[in-house]
Formats: structure tokens, sequence, C-alpha cells
């Protein structure tokens, strides 16, 4: 089962070619349904639980209900239908409670919800794959909006565009486009559950991005629910100015920044072959035999001094399996296996210990994150740098290296970790670093590390392990500070620069016309640009209450000044000085986390029900 993903046995990437990826993908699968499954339960087979619910109040709750088509459409806790909701299978944020989860129908609906909680006070988040690193998608006391039902993909052959609604993961736009014609294909993400928006409004890198460009590069058009509560469609040809801006910062300004979004149209591409098939699979070699260890980094270095043609991607990770480092390159190639084989004939010459790259169908090529995926119920955190050109040298593998064999250590066999990079570069560089919000175009190589573990007592040290991650690879990066949204780390320094450099100001600007009031905010979301004159005055503002989630719609500009507070989940030391983004989130962690993931790991038969009773009631004790 996906949840018992610690398991050594099990590596952390589960590609085609690996023993576990049948037993693995038909479990992500049904997980998945299950999840979808519980929730329409809860909207078609609802039985109303007492009219109560954190921060919001029983009238408030009524008014929400009256604005959609359904009672149902309501989930309050208490429910299966609510938990599996705003379960995204980190441990770490089990106790992240919002007041309620409402499930819209309509576009229509979505905007009545956004008016009416933004007229109350009441805090709104959007959940659509709940992949986020940092569960922003949830919130504490507030509203959730649950995309479930927005599952449209529509096919435009004529003019090879698809339009494909917000709720859907990548899984639903491949089984459509495979349907339709096999050789269809988007610039979309290789890991199968994750949902469309978050991927899209990130930046979305792809296994065709060096062919062309990122997801934002692909997308003709929008349609957003603003923080006014009005729905728009945009794009490149729109009269309006300022609407023009807001669809250059929805395409990779990072989800939940700007507005809802209820769907977008981007670019068809076929895949070169005439058979519709790419060559796929891994180069990997067993770092447990000094002699294959020489050989793999001498690979990587050859690797690293070359050029390689737009439609190849070389994709690294190194993880454990059964007990040994593994260094892997997963190759995907858009055209014919010999000709892959030619153009990998300089790092064949390495010697890998296993060579399984083989023509298959890019509707087959999706792999599976084990202990990162939304069922996985363990703890787990994520790190992120960007590469330039020419950066993967001896220095850096030797530092991955020896940071998984520590990583190894550290967790034994109660936890796992990875470092990967995926792989940009031709089409993606050939962008200007301000026609869109992501800055980092001249980055070649997006890379993250990820960390889980199952025992709650082993968090600080995890975190603490994750940092110094960063304090060696970081130096590497573009700047030293090339971070991707996409993999978003709550304890980043200086986040604004490091996901968005010097497009964070227009992204400011652009936001303080569409959300001057910062409604749509957590954490880390773009906030409105201050004027100088209130600047002095917002500095020596500094929250001096423990907690201050409660109504607190507009309290985050003050984030827009000092970048490393975390409002609204901020907590303070003492009255002069908030925590750093590592403070902030070592609290919040212990704040949110499962109190007991024994009860979860314990039990003797895998049940949905049980499982989601065993976190409602952690979630009613720690309140």
């Amino acid at each position: 089962m996906a949840f018992r993903s610690v398991n050594p046995d099990i590596p952390c990437v589960v590609l085609p070619s690996d023993r576990q990826y049948l037993e693995s993908s038909r479990a992500v699968k049904r997980d998945l349904e299950r999840r979808n499954k519980l929730v329409i339960a809860g909207v078609e087979k609802f039985r109303p639980p007492p009219l109560k619910s954190g921060n919001i109040t029983v009238k408030e709750l009524k008014e929400i209900r009256a604005l959609l088509s359904s009672n149902d459409q309501l989930l309050l806790p208490g429910t299966a239908a609510y938990h599996a909701a705003i379960f995204t299978g980190n441990l770490l944020y089990n106790r992240k409670r919002p007041g309620a989860v409402v499930v819209p129908y309509t576009a229509d609906e979505i905007a009545s919800v956004v008016s009416y909680a933004r007229e109350n006070h009441i805090l709104l988040t959007i959940k659509n794959g709940g992949h986020s690193f940092a569960a922003y998608c949830l919130n504490y006391g507030g509203i959730v909006i649950d995309l479930t039902f927005f599952k449209g993909v529509h096919i435009d052959d004529k003019e090879d565009i698809v339009t494909i609604q917000a709720g859907c993961v990548w899984m639903d736009v491949y089984d459509a486009l495979y349907k339709r014609d096999p050789s269809y294909i988007v610039v979309g993400g290789r890991c199968s559950t994750v949902g469309v928006s978050g991927f899209t409004l990130g930046g979305g890198l792809s296994a065709f991005s060096r062919s062309y460009g990122l997801g934002i590069d692909n997308v003709t058009e929008m349609t957003v629910v603003t923080a006014a509560g009005d729905v728009l469609t945009i794009h490149d040809e729109v009269d309006d100015d300022e609407k023009k801006k807001l669809f250059w910062a929805m395409r990779g300004g990072g989800g939940g920044n700007f507005g809802v979004l209820v769907e977008f149209k981007t670019k068809l591409h076929r895949v070169d072959d005439s058979d519709a098939k790419v060559a796929y699979g891994p180069m990997s070699w067993d770092l447990s035999d000094s002699d294959t260890r020489e050989r793999f980094k001498a690979a990587m270095d050859a690797f690293n001094n070359r050029e390689w043609p737009a439609e190849l991607v070389i994709n690294a990770i190194w993880q454990y399996k059964a007990g040994k480092l593994w260094g892997e390159m997963t190759v995907i190639y858009n055209g014919k296996l010999d000709k892959c084989l030619e153009i990998l004939d300089p790092l064949l010459k390495f010697q890998p210990t296993v060579f399984d790259v083989k023509e298959m169908q890019w509707h087959d090529c999706v792999v599976i994150e084990h202990g990162h995926d939304v069922e996985s119920l363990i703890y787990y955190h994520c790190a992120s740098f960007t590469f330039g050109e020419g950066a993967i040298k001896p220095a850096v593998t030797n530092t991955i290296i020896s940071l998984m064999e520590e990583a190894n250590k550290l967790l034994g066999d109660n936890g796992k970790a990875y470092i990967l990079w995926d792989m940009a570069g031709h089409a993606t560089t050939t962008v200007a670093k301000d026609a869109t919000p992501y800055y980092w175009r001249e980055g070649i190589y997006v890379g993250c590390f990820k960390i889980q573990w199952q025992h709650r007592g082993m968090t600080a040290s995890s975190l603490a392990f994750a940092e110094e991650v960063k304090r060696r690879l970081l130096p590497y990066a573009i700047e030293g500070k090339a971070a991707y949204v996409n993999y978003i780390d709550s304890t980043v320094l200086n986040w604004p620069y490091a996901y968005y450099g010097k497009n964070y100001a227009r992204l400011q600007a652009i936001k303080k016309y569409w959300d001057p009031t910062d409604f749509f905010h957590f954490p880390q979301s773009i906030t409105p640009e201050i004027p100088k004159n209130l600047q002095s005055l917002l500095k020596s503002y500094v929250p001096t209450t423990s907690r201050t989630f409660e109504r607190a719609a507009n309290v985050s500009l003050t984030s827009a000044i000092d970048t490393v507070q975390h409002t609204p989940e901020t907590q303070v030391v003492d009255e002069h000085r908030p925590l750093t983004g590592l403070e902030a989130t070592a609290a919040m962690w212990d704040q949110y986390s499962f109190s007991d993931p024994e009860k979860l790991w314990n039990m003797e038969e895998f049940d949905s029900e049980k499982v989601l009773m065993a976190i409602s009631g952690d979630r009613t004790q720690a309140e």
C-alpha cells in the first residue's frame, strides 16, 4: 500500500522498469479514486453534522450553504468526506484544520464563496492535487475550496489546443489524450497524480520542456475568479492592460496568489515517432561498488561537459534501493530508440550497472513518487535549488553522494531521502527572464532534496539535515539562491528572490491592483506593493500573540517588508523579533503534525475509514 512507503525495499521514485511499478501504479490509482469517491459520496449522500466549525460561525455556515446549488457541497469536520478532502498525506500538517470545505460545481459558485469570504474576512485557500510540500492549500479555521468536480478535458484537434479544468490531475489529461490520439502530448507533469493547477501556475517543467518550453510558455488562455469575485477569461490579446498583466502574473507567479484558476487552454504537440513512442528508461550505477562509483562520477562529468539535443532529457536521481545507494539517469528521448542509443554512446562507455532504455508510449512513462503522494501517511519535507549550465561538476556529484550516505545513516529503516534534478534547457532558455514571472531561465537543472520519516521524534533532526543539504548545495545554485516555487520550502531565506528574482516587484504591483487587501494569502504568498510612506510604520509592527490565524485576511502585508516573516502562521520569540523562516517552520510543524503515527503504522490491515478516523481523532484531541 502507498502509505507503507518507508519500506526500504520500495524505491522513492519508481519507474516503469522497476519490478514494483505495476503494483505501485495500481495502488496509487486506487488511493486517488478512493479519495475522490469519499469526497463525492460526502456531497451526494450528505448527513448534516452540527453547524459548528473552527472560527466560522453558525450564521456564516448557513449563509455559505445558501450560495451553493446543494447543501451537500459544504463539508464540515466530523465527516469522512471532510477528512478525505483536507488530507494531503503529509503528517506534518495533519492538524491544519480548516473550518469548512466547499466543493463547488461552477465558476459562479466559486465567485460567490470568494466574495462572501472576502467581505466577512474569512481566510480562504484553494486545493487541487494537494501536493504542496508546505500544505499551503490548507488553512486553519477558514475555507478550503476543493476543485474535485472540475475534471473536464476538451480537445480541439483543429487548433491543437486542449482545455483543462483546474481540478484535474495529469492522469486525467493523459488518459483523455491517449484515447483521442496516442501521439498527443502536452507540457505536463511526469508524476500523474500531481494537480494541473499548481504545476502550471508555478512554471511547469516537463519531459518535453527542452523542445516546447515550460508549461506556462504553452498556456494561451486562463479563466480565473479574482479576489473581487469576478470570473475573467484572460489572454495576451485581451484589450484591457490590467488583464494582460494578470495573465502575465498567473503564468509562473505560483498557485493561490492572484485568484482561483477555473480552467486553462494549452498547446497540443505530438511525439516525433510515427508509432507514437519515445525511448525511455534508466541508466543506473550501483554506488556501493567502488569501481562502479568511479565510473558513475566519470559519466556525470562527461554528461555535464557535453551539449545534448533538445529532444533528449536526462534527469538524475540518487536514492537507496534495497540497502544500496544508486546513481541513476532517467532517459527520455522524443524519437527512435536507435538514434537515442547513438546519442547516449558517450555515457554508455562508462558501463552502467543497469541499462533499460526502450521504446514505449508516452502514456506509459509516468513515474510514481513513493512517500510524496497524497496517500503516503508519513512526514516529509522538500528543499530545492536550480543549477545553471555546466554546474554539475565533480564537487557537486561528490557532495550529493556524501549527503545521501549521511541521510541513510540518519534515517535508517525509519525513513528515506533522495536528491534529484529535472533537466531544462534549449526552449526554456530562449524566453526572456521578464517575459513571465519564472525568472531563472538560465537554469538547466531544477533540483530538489526530499526527505521522509515515520516517527514524530525525528522531525527536528530531519529539518536540521535538510538545512545542511541546502548549506552544502546552494552555493552551486544560480546566484547561490535560485529555487523553484513548485518545490516550495517554508524555510527558504528571502523566498521572494529565490522563487521570482527581480520579477517579484512587478508581481507585487499586479497583486496591489487585483488583490489590494491581500485576500489570497498564505505564508509564502505574493503580497501587494506597499506605499513607501507606510513601510516604516509596518516595519515596526510585530504580532504579539502566539497564534495569528483568526480573521487574518488583511494582516500579511508585513511580509512584503520582512520576507522571512511567515504570516499568518508566524509565532514570536519575544515582542521584538519574529521567528526566522526556519524557526517558524519548526514551531508550525510542532503545532500541526500528527501526534502518534504508530497508530497508523501498527494497523494490522489497511482500512481507509479507520485511517481517517485516527486522523480525525488526532485533530479533535489537539483542539
